[in-house]
């Protein structure tokens, strides 16, 4: 998204209604803007996963990735 003071963010939106916006930004911290702060938004379809994360990680280090997103979605309390 682009402010209209012309600073740039990226990052996960959170939460969004038809007046505000909500991003987390790849280094964890949250940003509130008003959405007429806003220039523009543009909303990517790719995923936050690196599609070559087979070539930067290990078969051990894929494998550990997975048992822990199993182990995280298994303990997960149900609502």
């Amino acid at each position: 998204m682009i402010t209209k003071d012309g600073k740039n963010y990226s990052g996960m939106v959170r939460n969004e209604d038809n007046f505000s916006m909500q991003l987390q930004s790849s280094d964890g911290v949250f940003h509130f803007f008003s959405k007429s702060e806003l220039a523009a938004i543009h909303y990517r379809k790719e995923s936050l996963m690196p599609a070559d994360y087979g070539s930067k990680l290990t078969a051990e280090e894929v494998d550990a990735l997975a048992a822990y997103l199993f182990e995280a979605a298994r303990l997960k309390p149900k609502p």
